[in-house]
């Protein structure tokens, strides 16, 4: 699996879901930690990445919430950021599907690089807005900086 020899390229310890090919690891990126997950469906030749925030939205930060993923999700070129309404939980998904492509170690690297450094430079908006009262105007303007 194409996956696997890149996480172990890169030195990453993961583990596999038992009986799926579900692999999950955690990140320490600049800006806080998360988890990833990879989710590859090799029946319907689909290959899904999540990053998942370490915290979830409080309730009474939901739609102020909602409002910056769709705010961050208009930015993206790539993936979107996605949130649970139970649980406040937020992720970053990106997928591919491979039925006319043939997967590498190359597309793979982009694929997941992409999805951790784009969670990683969002995760002072997301968490400014759920602990330090930043609006979502200020979340965003956060996330612009570079």
């Amino acid at each position: 699996m194409w996956v696997k020899d890149f996480l172990k390229s890169q030195d990453w310890q993961f583990t596999q879901v038992e009986g799926k090919n579900i692999l999950i690891f955690g990140i320490g990126g600049t800006n806080g930690s998360f988890q990833c997950i990879v989710d590859l469906m090799e029946a319907d030749k689909r290959l899904d990445f999540y990053s998942v925030c370490a915290a979830n939205t409080p309730a009474n930060k939901s739609q102020a919430m909602l409002q910056l993923i769709n705010g961050l999700n208009y930015r993206l070129f790539f993936g979107n950021f996605e949130m649970d309404l139970q649980e406040g939980e937020i992720r970053l998904r990106t997928s591919i599907s491979f039925k006319h492509i043939e997967l590498n170690e190359k597309f793979i690297e982009e694929l997941v690089m992409s999805n951790i450094i784009t969670m990683d430079k969002s995760l002072p908006a997301i968490v400014g807005l759920m602990y330090k009262d930043y609006s979502v105007d200020k979340a965003l303007e956060i996330f612009n900086q570079d």
